[in-house]
């Protein structure tokens, strides 16, 4: 893992939607696109900054992450709940993509030290999950579909979802499924 070794002089806060990125760097607050074009124009207008600060947002991220490794700029991808809590510290209560800027700006400025950087993956090991990813029977909604038959709801279950119970109450009352003697044991 990689760390600062210095105070950053600059630390930009950005909050990052599918569309726009808000940035806040102590002075001022933007929103810019979240389109390569513009995040590289901005980080070369920003070129005294040290460490970019910003929350993992499903992906919509990428983009800013790796024009800041292009640019040579500390990146750190910070932990929500952690950042949540610290905004929570300061008695802010309002929730807004310039607040939250600003937060991320103010949580890198203190916290500087502790901050892992962003390393871009291994293109190897980013195959090597893909593929894990695609070989069947590796996801667990997939593994559980052979283990419920062993246990002992599973005929009833299998009864009910093929809605023979139903069908044959209303043609003959009195019959039950093999089930529900095993039930009454």
């Amino acid at each position: 893992m990689a760390f600062l070794h210095q105070q950053p002089s600059l630390c930009l806060g950005l909050d990052i939607a599918k569309d726009t990125i808000t940035a806040a760097d102590g002075t001022t607050t933007q929103v810019i696109d979240n389109q390569r074009r513009t995040i590289r124009a901005f980080l070369k207008s920003h070129k005294q900054a040290d460490l970019v600060v910003c929350e993992p947002t499903g992906g919509h991220e990428s983009l800013l992450l790796e024009e800041c490794l292009r640019a040579g700029i500390a990146c750190h991808r910070a932990d929500t709940l952690k950042v949540k809590s610290f905004i929570r510290s300061y008695g802010t209560h309002g929730k807004s993509d310039a607040i939250d800027a600003a937060m991320l700006r103010a949580y890198g400025r203190e916290r500087w030290e502790k901050l892992t950087l962003w390393q871009a993956p291994d293109p190897d090991e980013t195959r090597l999950r893909a593929l894990v990813r695609r070989r069947p029977g590796t996801h667990r909604h997939q593994d559980r579909r052979e283990e419920p038959r062993q246990g002992t709801w599973w005929p009833r279950a299998r009864c009910l979802l093929r809605g023979r119970d139903q069908s044959r109450r209303a043609s003959d009352p009195s019959h039950r499924c093999s089930h529900a003697r095993a039930d009454r044991r």
